[in-house]
């Protein structure tokens, strides 16, 4: 698997940077859009976005999300579509009575579909 697939995309990974995640991770993005391990001595730190993985960002996304009525709990599935460039990975947050929250999220990779929830989250209030 390549690295690229391990880690989420410059702009996913750009908003995240833009919407206040703090930028500690393995990997980032330099000011050339090169993914390289992330230094913490380098003098131009403002110029590097962190480049999350699928584990890093599914510790930052919530268990389950309450509201008024019900409980929506986290869900990852794979697609059974063997096309390349299909939606292979969705994630949403469902109720055990099966209702899916208006909330889900499919790519390609699982580090995307996992980025693009946490951006949903952060833009919405969930997660802060």
């Amino acid at each position: 698997m390549k690295l690229e697939d391990q880690v989420c995309s410059l702009e996913l990974s750009k908003r995240l940077k833009e919407l206040g995640l703090p930028q500690f991770s393995l990997w980032s993005y330099n000011s050339k859009n090169v993914l390289c391990l992330y230094t913490f001595l380098a003098k131009e730190k403002d110029q590097y976005v962190s480049a999350f993985t699928a584990s890093e960002l599914s510790n930052l996304l919530p268990v389950s999300i309450q509201s008024e009525e019900l409980t929506s709990f986290l869900k990852i599935y794979k697609s059974h579509q063997i096309d390349c460039n299909a939606i292979d990975w969705i994630v949403s947050y469902e109720c055990v009575g099966g209702i899916i929250y208006p909330w889900n999220f499919g790519e390609r990779t699982l580090v995307d579909a996992f980025a693009k929830m946490l951006i949903h989250l952060i833009e919405t209030g969930v997660v802060k």
